[in-house]
């Protein structure tokens, strides 16, 4: 035997790899492991699928030794060369690994997989393990779930393909094995880490009530912490995105850089929505019940669609906000609400065009005292808020905070504090000023819940944006209303903090832009400073330009300005040499000239000579470099194509417009014939009545 024995080592090492004894190729598999540790790979790069049949070998010996011997080479090898050779041994791997009998067997399939994916992306990995979801056997079942289970946990749910897991699990949750189904569960508590209630919409339903039940339990048992990735990818560690996790010991957690944010509602199958046929006849019947059950109808329709197909629901969403906006039956009004929230929320950004018909009627609905008339309207808004934005909404909740009905104030401006506790986008300055001075109006209202929520609304715009640009707008308040809006400052939670923001300050509408001289002129323009006295050198004035009378000190001597000098008339003429100071040049302090010939006409646009004269040598001053002239066409060339999308989007509101109006006139007329037929009723009623008397 031990002849035998040295007769294998005796040949080569590829001729031992296909060799018919067990022990041949066993050796063989550890003599690769030991050229892998020390970085030679020669073989694998000569034949691709040297792995293909070692992972599968017969043997449970040698299959655990060339187990070994390609855990070796996966993390020693370059990703170059293991991505190539990967897609040749990941499918027996997975069958044939994972099932084996020995436990050092699973264990190292599992930790190869692993090591697989850390080289780029576990979609390759996962793609094999889901291939095997419908193989014959149960226990095949099983451990590729399993597998899939340790790979969302090793790398999360923002780099696995979660969509086409998603799309097996109803199956294996009605799997005949009990494994298989144990397995399915833990993979869903697993993803429920990542997703969050999003799993819950998107799994639960296609699940048994007894399954439904067992799993809300469980996810209501699991701590509220977001989970972290156990594994970072190669690459990262490679190009120290993460030095000090990637030092640290290869149990600890690492973060996978470069994963986008992973959107629950991405991965929900988008469904389009049906309108009955009957919802239109019924939605403008005189009855409020017939108007319920045309509502009622749609609502059924959307149960079960999370996510909505694109599509024109343009009347549908008129129909309802219409509802919102007229009907004096409250049921009515809360049913056509929980309908542009479901639309709102299952359209999401696709929802922005039908925002301007729903939330004036929205808001002006608040007016309803009835709790659960106002949290369906409230709802609809936050719906619309998330599938837009708080600046497209901004106006109408502006014009809703001056609105003559303090409910309507009040739950605008609560509502306004929920926007801005959500947003995750920066406001504009001009926007926080709209708010802020709106607040500040408020905040002396004769209510006290108007007071409060306004100054709420302050103190949340504080948070978000600073203490130094909300003050300015305050600082006329009395001091009691300013304590309470820090204390709602110090209480406000809100999802995004400017670090960095320009201080803003209040301005009045009449006041006048501030025009460019030589002490507040922009960098780029004028000639270089000059001098050495200071460190800090004054901006040079460009030639033709006088020194501003605003900032020269007085001087006795000085002549008083031309402009206020009295034009000679008629009865006065000129004297000798007066016509150079009014006629012809106008002298500075440096005897330079200060009008020029072309100046002297009057401008109609109201410039004075001065400064037409400043402007015009400040521009002569500054040539533009042909970087900037490129760089000022590209804006140009930017701007006419925004002009030409926005007149489009015009054009498509004015026929939307147009159809809205059509439809008016039409249900306007239907009115009429009703009417007119209601007083012929009438009619032949008096008449008859008069006949009988």
């Amino acid at each position: 035997m031990a002849d035998q024995e040295d007769d294998f080592l005796q040949l080569p090492l590829t001729d031992r790899l296909v060799h018919k004894n067990w022990k041949a190729r066993q050796s063989a598999y550890k003599d690769l492991e030991s050229n892998f540790k020390s970085y030679d790979f020669s073989i694998a790069q000569s034949n691709p699928d040297l792995f293909a049949k070692a992972v599968v070998d017969s043997n449970i010996a040698a299959q655990e030794a060339a187990i070994a011997a390609l855990l070796t080479f996966l993390q020693n090898a370059d990703s170059a060369l293991v991505l190539r050779l990967a897609p040749s041994f990941l499918p027996g791997l997975c069958e044939k690994g994972l099932v084996a009998t020995r436990p050092s067997t699973k264990s190292n399939t599992a930790e190869c997989l692993l090591q697989v994916s850390e080289h780029k992306s576990p979609e390759m990995v996962i793609n094999c393990l889901l291939d095997l979801y419908s193989h014959k056997l149960a226990k095949v079942i099983a451990a590729s779930v399993s597998a899939t289970t340790a790979q969302v946990t090793a790398f999360g749910a923002n780099n696995v393909n979660v969509k086409a897991i998603l799309e097996l699990m109803p199956k294996l949750f009605s799997h005949m094995d009990k494994n298989v189904r144990a397995e399915a569960s833990k993979l869903a508590v697993e993803l429920y880490k990542w997703l969050g209630t999003a799993l819950t919409d998107i799994l639960l339903p296609s699940l048994k009530p007894v399954q439904q039940k067992d799993l809300t339990e469980t996810f209501q048992a699991l701590p509220a912490e977001k989970p972290v990735p156990t594994r970072q990818f190669k690459a990262a560690k490679a190009s120290g995105a993460n030095s000090d996790i990637a030092s640290s010991a290869a149990d600890d957690p690492m973060e996978v850089d470069g994963a986008p944010d992973l959107d629950p509602f991405d991965l929900m199958e988008a469904k389009p929505v049906h309108v009955p046929a009957v919802f239109y006849s019924q939605i403008t019947e005189v009855k409020w019940s017939l108007r319920k059950e045309a509502i009622e109808g749609l609502q059924k329709e959307l149960e079960g669609k999370p996510k909505i197909a694109s599509g024109d629901y343009l009347e549908v969403i008129s129909a309802l906000a219409k509802c919102v906006a007229k009907d004096a039956n409250v049921v009515v009004v809360t049913l056509s609400a929980q309908s542009i929230a479901s639309f709102a929320k299952g359209l999401k950004g696709s929802f922005s065009q039908y925002r301007p018909i729903v939330t004036s009627p929205l808001l002006e609905r608040l007016k309803e005292k009835k709790q659960n008339v106002s949290q369906a309207l409230t709802s609809a808004l936050e719906a619309t808020f998330l599938a837009t934005s708080l600046s497209d909404m901004l106006d109408d909740i502006l014009s809703a905070c001056g609105h003559k009905t303090p409910n309507v104030k009040i739950e605008t401006l609560n509502f306004l504090v929920r926007c801005l506790s959500q947003t995750k986008s920066s406001l504009s300055s001009a926007s926080v000023q709209q708010i802020a001075e709106m607040a500040v109006q408020r905040v002396t209202d004769t209510d006290e819940n108007v007071r409060n929520s306004a100054a709420q609304v302050l103190g949340t715009l504080m948070k978000m944006m600073g203490r130094r640009v909300v003050e300015p707008f305050i600082t006329s308040l009395p001091q009691m209303r300013k304590d309470k809006i820090y204390d709602y400052c110090e209480k406000a939670e809100v999802k995004l903090v400017v670090t960095a923001a320009p201080a803003a300050v209040p301005q009045s509408k009449g006041n006048a832009k501030t025009i460019p001289t030589a002490r507040n002129a922009p960098k780029s323009i004028g000639s270089p400073r000059v001098g050495t006295a200071s460190p800090t050198k004054p901006l040079q004035r460009p030639a033709g330009v006088g020194r501003p009378i605003s900032s020269m000190k007085p001087r006795a001597e000085m002549p008083p300005s031309p402009t206020k000098r009295a034009l000679p008339t008629s009865d006065s003429p000129m004297k000798k040499g007066e016509g150079m100071k009014y006629g012809g040049k106008v002298s500075g302090l440096t005897g330079r000239s200060l009008v020029s010939k072309e100046n002297t006409t009057h401008d109609p646009r109201g410039a004075s000579p001065r400064a037409k004269s400043g402007a015009a040598a400040l521009s002569t001053s500054a040539p533009i470099s042909p970087g900037k002239m490129e760089s000022l066409v590209k804006e140009n060339a930017q701007m006419k194509a925004a002009m030409a999308s926005l007149e489009s989007e015009l054009a498509t509101y004015k026929s939307k417009l147009a159809k809205l109006e059509l439809t008016k006139d039409a249900e306007k007329s239907k009115h009429i014939q009703s009417t007119t037929v209601t007083q012929a009723q009438v009619a032949e009623l008096v008449a008859e009545k008069k006949e009988i008397l």
